[in-house]
Order: structure tokens, then sequence, then C-alpha cells
């Protein structure tokens, strides 16, 4: 019976459908959070950014800033030909003009280096407030840093030669610096699964915090806390009790292996309390918290799913497997005939001397393959039409019983004038027989 090989393939679909599941439930764990950080700016699984870095309309005349990765500067807003020249990378520059909306609405600034003396215009895109991101008198080798934009690291601070690709939101760790060029901080990253790094501006990095506060963020006290007047601790300015809800008004700062962040309670008293000791506040921590119960709920709900997918479909194909065997053995048993009489005189004709009797011989087998085929519940008003119904994968003998068939009609047309061979009968005879035997008819 052909049992094994069905189990073989069914095998086979079984492993294919588990590894798929596993792919989309791995698809659906990495979708989820980016999806829920682009619609609702709730990021579960990696730290914000600080609010603050990038330009804005409202951006003060007088403000300093930085062209984290140098950029050229023109005469004329919205110019993209014919630089005045291009202030280094880290440069330290004064916005004294603007901002300006070229074509296609980008804003451009009008800005002033001191060192060298250069001045001109800059696309917004290529700006970053100097010292908002806090790194510049928090940061220290052995910080954990996030890249605030896409940057490129070079071989030495302010340099122009390439170290490196830094994309948005990349982790690394600082291992050297600070080393002041073009009026800037430079900073030695290594980035997280990057073998080599490169040098960054102050500008272009934060400290890595893992509970993703930003400037204006309504928190809430975990437990009860001092208010100190610096990062790091010291002379307590008031005391944050259990559950009470303040607003991030700067930071973060790394002091000693700690983020800090200096907050304001609702009466009004500022100070700086460690990142362990506030967790989301507000509406927004609130539909955060929900929404993380959601998510794991939801990835719990697809993991049983999925589950019972699969051991739905393989109980499925176990069942299939064992109905169609017990078909087939049904069928074969159904087809099996009481008595041989009428091929035992098959054989007698064969083994006749008498080329009539080789000639009956073969009408006769060809008479009992119909009989077998109309049994098998095929359709046709022939034999030759009931063959074309059969399926190869239910008839494995189908070949040798068209070729019998083609002989017999040969037969039966030329009659008299046909040339048979004892040697000839013998071989269709054993190709009926090849048929038979697999219905186990004989």
């Amino acid at each position: 019976m052909p049992e094994p090989a069905v189990k073989k393939g069914t095998a086979t679909e079984d492993i294919i459908l588990a590894f798929f599941a596993l792919v989309l439930l791995a698809n659906a764990v990495q979708t989820v959070p980016r999806l829920l950080q682009e619609k609702l700016g709730i990021n579960i699984a990696s730290p914000y950014l600080v609010a603050g870095v990038a330009l804005t309309e409202d951006t003060p005349l007088g403000t300093e800033v930085v062209a984290v990765d140098g950029t050229p500067y023109y005469e004329d807003s919205g110019d993209t030909t014919g630089p005045l020249g291009e202030f280094p990378p880290g440069a330290l520059l004064t916005v004294t003009e603007g901002p300006d909306r070229a074509l296609g609405g980008a804003r451009w600034w009008f800005v002033q280096a001191e060192d060298p003396p250069a001045a001109g215009w800059v696309p917004e895109s290529a700006l970053l407030h100097a010292g908002a991101s806090g790194f510049n008198v928090s940061g220290r080798v052995g910080s954990k840093a996030q890249v605030v934009l896409d940057s490129t690291m070079r071989a030495v601070p302010g340099g122009i030669a390439r170290a490196g690709d830094a994309a948005k939101g990349a982790l690394g760790t600082v291992v050297d610096g600070p080393e002041e060029a073009h009026g800037s901080s430079w900073w030695y990253v290594a980035l997280d699964g990057v073998r080599d790094g490169g040098w960054l501006p102050g500008s272009a990095l934060v400290v890595a915090s893992d509970a993703g506060f930003q400037t204006g963020n309504s928190v809430r006290a975990v437990h009860a806390t001092d208010l100190y007047a610096s990062a790091g601790g010291g002379v307590p300015q008031g005391l944050a009790k259990k559950g009470s809800d303040m607003r991030v008004v700067g930071g973060p700062r790394e002091v000693g292996g700690t983020v800090w962040w200096l907050v304001e309670t609702e009466d009004g008293v500022q100070g700086w309390v460690p990142e362990s000791a506030l967790e989301e506040g507000g509406v927004k921590g609130w539909a955060r918290g929900v929404v993380g119960v959601l998510l794991v709920l939801a990835v719990i709900f697809t993991v049983l799913l999925l589950g019972g997918i699969v051991y739905a479909t393989i109980r499925t194909n176990q069942i299939r497997v064992r109905e169609a065997a017990r078909i087939r053995e049904a069928m074969q048993k159904k087809l099996e005939p009481k008595r041989n009489e009428r091929w035992d005189k098959v054989v007698e004709h064969v083994k006749s001397d008498n080329p009539n009797d080789w000639r009956v011989a073969i009408l006769e087998a060809d008479i009992l393959l119909d009989e077998l085929v109309t049994k098998m519940g095929l359709m046709g008003n022939t034999l030759g039409e009931r063959l074309k119904q059969a399926a190869r994968g239910d008839f494995r003998s189908l070949d040798a019983a068209w070729e019998a068939h083609r002989t017999r009609n040969e037969i039966a047309h030329a009659g008299s004038d046909y040339v048979l061979t004892k040697r000839e009968t013998e071989r269709v005879i054993g190709l009926y027989e090849e048929v038979f035997r697999e219905f186990r008819v004989l």
C-alpha cells in the first residue's frame, strides 16, 4: 500500500505550516510596536529621543546651532547650486535671520560662523540646537548614547574623513572624548552591533533613556522621592509623594551610570530625580499601560490561535491519511474476486500453440479489465473512455492498462490479419496481470 508516501508528504506540509506560523508570529511581534509608535506615539521597545533638538519655526534669532554633518551654505534661501562655501562637520553657528520658506515648503535659516568667519543660508534639516540634547553636560566615557539624526561618523573630531554612518535612533557606548573642534564637543561612539565606531558632535547625541521621557511629559512618582538641586543628588529641594503628578522640564543627564530628569511638581517646585523613580503619567501614561496590556494579550491570543490552527491542520491531515488508507483498503477488498477461474482460462489459452487461442486470451483479459474499471466507478461508454477518467495517483499501472487495451483493439479490428506471436501474447497478458495484481484481482 502507498500509505508511507502519503504520510511523508503530510509531515512535510505540517513542518512548512509550522514554519510559516512562526514567521507570522515574529512579524506580528515586530510590527505591533512599530505601529504603536507611528500611529499613537507610544514607544514600548526602545527609548525616545529628547525633544527640542531640532529647530522649529519659532526658533529665536541668536540661537546657537550646529551643522552636524557639515553643510554647504548659499547666498539665497532655496538655492541648491553654486554654494558660497561649506561649514565643516560639527561647526558651531549662530542664527541671525529667518526662517524663510523656500520652494517646496522647506524652511531655511541664515547662519554665521565665527572661526573661520562665514555666513549663508542653510536648510533647517541640516541644523540642530547646540547642546539641546544635554549630552555635552551630562555625557561621559562609558555612557550609553543614542543618535539624534542620521549622521556621518568622522575619523577625527571635526574632520572630513568618514568613519561610517550612524542611523537615527542607533544606540552605542561613548569610549572617548570630549574633544573640541569648530566650537563643538566631539565624542567617539562605538555603535551596538557595529565593529568600528567614529567621532560625533555632542549635539547629535542624547543620553540613552529606557523610559523615553521628553520635555513636557506628564510623569508620576513611583514611590516617595526627594527632589534634588542637581543631577546625582545633593541637597533636597522638596519631596514628591508616591503617585504625585509632575512634569518633565529638563534632562536627561547621566551621573554615575544613572539617568536623571528635572521635574516640576504641581506646586511649582523643581528638582532632579532618578529615572527609576518615575513612570508615565496623565492620559498618555494610562493609555500606554492599557495598550501595553492589550499588546501582551494580543500576542498571547495570536500564539494560541496559531497553535490551534497548526494543531487542527495536523489532526486533519492525520485523519485524511487514515481515511484514504481505509477507503483504499475497502476498495481493494471490494474488488477482490472470490474465484479466479476466468483468469486461469486466460492462462490456458496463452499456453496453447493455436494463435486463435492467443487472441481469445487477450480478448478475455480485456473483458476482465473492463469489469474491474467499471467496479471502480469510472464513467464512460467504453473501456477507453473509462480509462481516461482514471487518475495516476490512484492507478499506478494505468500505462500498462492502456498499452494492453490498444493491442486488444488492434486485434479486434484487424482480425485474422493481425500477426500475433506467442511471445507477444505473453507480453500483453503480463500487462493485464500487472493491473490485476495492483488491485488484488489475482
